[in-house]
């Protein structure tokens, strides 16, 4: 079995009667997934964005918080910057179990690159943490919070606990270590924010740092700083998935794709780079792949079809892992799945690029099939 990332996700919309209609592959379709097997080839895996909406606790008291509740909608969010794979066999990616259902490149595109499941664990693959929400009934607001919905709520209060005490770190560590603890305004710049808390913003702002010095040797233990804190709790929140699709009304249809991701991390001995702007503190290898970046933009912006300001928030959040210290992210590839009629076109491709290790396998995308059973045994027969 293999870690599968299938693209490009075919083009889709919703009728009136909320169903879903996936487009056909097109030849367009397939040239444009074919040119970005070949960037991930070159330059390296994109992780684009998602937000994952974040629902006030069903007992707030937060006076802030209490509308969001009451209108049964979020907020806040986090930006989920990450890679999707699947565990599969190869001949799953075309398997469909009923007349009806799509199959997996159906789905999600007709090109895909196969990783080995343990190589991954070099690049922090993990799989996917699987939750459902709780019941929220109109007009009520008497409701039975799902164990996962509070796992999701507790994250995010801890996460609020940790940004209240990088600004605490910051006025206490003023002056020493700029990167171990920046300051408030830098703080800010790069995202930890303390939110929907006005009293102890305020707070904040008048604290001392004698006083701040005070509260930081109750909390100085054998820990990194509170800022890296808050986004190893951005990184668990960006694991998260809902077992259920809401759009499709399908219960159960995203656990069904048993997935795993790579999210945007600063694991050590790797080397990411970032699409959009920020500071050096989150972006460190941005003067290396200032070419990379160019090139990854421009094929973005003339194959997506999102206005100019949704572009400009969507680079801001992508994510490209280029390599490890020893190895381009190509190195970890170990099979590459490709509609038929690309099989050696893409084969011209890999064999003129440089590779650490062994090269992938090449494989010509199967018929899609399903499994039946006929008379007490099960025949394989081909779905068109």
């Amino acid at each position: 079995m293999k870690l599968f990332h299938a693209f490009p996700r075919p083009p889709h919309y919703t009728d009136a009667q909320g169903k879903i209609t996936r487009e056909r592959p097109t030849d367009a379709g397939r040239r444009k997934g074919f040119e970005i097997l070949r960037l991930i080839l070159t330059h390296g895996l994109v992780c684009t964005p998602e937000s994952f909406k974040l629902y006030p606790n069903y007992r707030t008291e937060n006076p802030q918080k209490l509308p969001f509740l009451l209108a049964n909608t979020h907020y806040d969010e986090i930006i989920q910057s990450r890679a999707c794979f699947t565990l599969l066999d190869t001949p799953e990616l075309t398997e469909s179990h009923s007349t009806r259902e799509e199959s997996h490149v159906d789905l999600f595109g007709e090109f895909a690159i196969g990783l080995d499941p343990l190589e991954a664990r070099d690049l922090g693959i993990l799989p996917t943490i699987y939750y459902y929400k709780h019941d929220m009934k109109e007009g009520s607001l008497l409701r039975t919070a799902g164990l996962g919905s509070q796992m999701v709520e507790r994250l995010d209060e801890i996460r609020s606990v940790f940004s209240i005490l990088s600004y605490v770190e910051a006025q206490a560590k003023a002056g020493t270590d700029k990167i171990a603890f920046p300051s408030a305004e830098k703080l800010s710049e790069i995202g930890i924010h303390v939110r929907f808390q006005k009293d102890i913003e305020s707070a904040l702002a008048k604290l001392t740092k004698s006083e701040a010095a005070l509260v930081f040797r109750l909390f100085n233990t054998d820990r990194v700083p509170a800022w890296n804190l808050v986004d190893f709790i951005e990184i668990m929140l960006s694991l998260y998935q809902t077992t259920d699709s809401t759009l499709e009304d399908a219960p159960l249809k995203f656990f069904s794709q048993k997935e795993w991701r790579l999210v945007h991390h600063m694991m050590r001995g790797l080397k990411w780079f970032s699409l959009g702007n920020h500071p050096p503190e989150r972006n460190p290898w941005l003067r290396e792949f200032e070419n990379d970046i160019r090139t990854l933009k421009s094929f973005i912006g003339s194959a997506s079809k999102m206005p100019r300001n949704h572009m400009t928030w969507y680079l801001d959040h992508c994510w490209v892992l280029a390599r490890t210290e020893k190895l381009c992210f190509r190195d970890f590839v170990r099979e590459i799945v490709v509609p038929d009629q690309f099989h050696q076109e893409v084969t011209d491709l890999v064999e003129s690029l440089p590779f650490v290790s062994k090269r992938p396998q090449i494989t010509s995308l199967a018929p899609r099939w399903r499994m039946v059973t006929e008379g007490g045994v099960p025949r394989v027969t081909e779905v068109t």
